[in-house]
């Protein structure tokens, strides 16, 4: 695991966990998003009480597909460009708006389960979120 953060870190302006973990999670998210147009089966994973109601469908895969994408392309920029203000406070918002997303997904309007699909989401928002506010003053010095 030492020499995978030392492969990424190398790579980034500022090698540290916070800006490489932003790196995986922009990665990951423009992966997912380009996987939204190529089909909703992700989207009926996350959205698993939605995909039984007909909810899911292609129209709204590549929807969530580019807010995914979006996001991604913004985290990537910030991994980049950990101590710019505007930036940062961008990549948090990408986050605040995840979490937002999934937990009324989750528990108003019921299209998510309590399953992988939706939990991981969770659980990257939050967390990500929770770790760059509480960073914040040290990548931005004050």
């Amino acid at each position: 695991m030492e020499h995978v953060q030392e492969f990424v870190t190398k790579y980034l302006p500022i090698p540290s966990l916070l800006p490489a973990w932003t790196l995986l999670v922009g990665t990951t998210a423009i992966i997912n998003g380009l996987q939204n147009f190529l089909g909703d089966s992700g989207s009926k994973l996350v959205y698993i009480k939605g995909a039984k109601k007909g909810l899911v469908n292609p129209l709204q895969a590549r929807n969530f597909g580019l807010w995914t994408l979006t996001a991604g392309v913004v985290r990537l920029y910030a991994a980049y460009n950990i101590t710019n203000a505007a930036v940062y406070d961008i990549a948090i918002a990408t986050y605040v708006i995840a979490a937002v997303h999934f937990f009324t997904e989750l528990l108003v309007f019921g299209t998510c389960g309590l399953t992988g699909g939706a939990i991981s989401p969770i659980v990257v928002a939050s967390s990500s979120l929770f770790w760059m506010i509480s960073q914040r003053a040290f990548y931005l010095g004050g």
